[in-house]
C-alpha cells in the first residue's frame, strides 16, 4: 500500500510552580510525516494523568517497530481507515 501523509505534533507538559500540571498539544508543531498504513499496530485517544480526562484534538498511533507512539492531529476516524481499508 502507498505511503499516507499525517500531521504530527508534539505533546508537551505545562507546570505550576515547577511542577507538571497538564499535558497538551501546541498545533505551532505540526509537521508532515508520511507513513505506510500496514505498519500502524493501533490508534487511541490520549489521556492527560495530571487532569484526569482525555486530550481534545490529539490522537496517538502506534507503529510496528517503534516503541513510543506517535501524536498526530489528525482525525481518530481517518487513521482507522487507513488501517482498514
Amino acid at each position: 500500500m502507498a505511503s499516507i501523509t499525517i500531521t504530527q505534533v508534539q505533546l508537551e507538559t505545562g507546570t505550576s510552580a515547577g511542577v507538571p500540571s497538564s499535558q497538551y498539544w501546541s498545533p505551532n508543531t505540526g509537521i508532515e510525516m508520511s507513513i505506510n498504513p500496514d505498519n500502524i499496530i493501533a490508534v487511541g485517544y490520549v489521556f492527560d494523568t495530571f487532569q484526569k480526562h482525555y486530550i481534545s484534538g490529539i490522537i496517538q498511533i502506534f507503529l510496528f517497530g517503534i516503541a513510543f507512539p506517535i501524536y498526530s492531529s489528525d482525525s481518530y476516524a481517518s487513521i482507522v481507515a487507513y488501517m482498514n481499508p
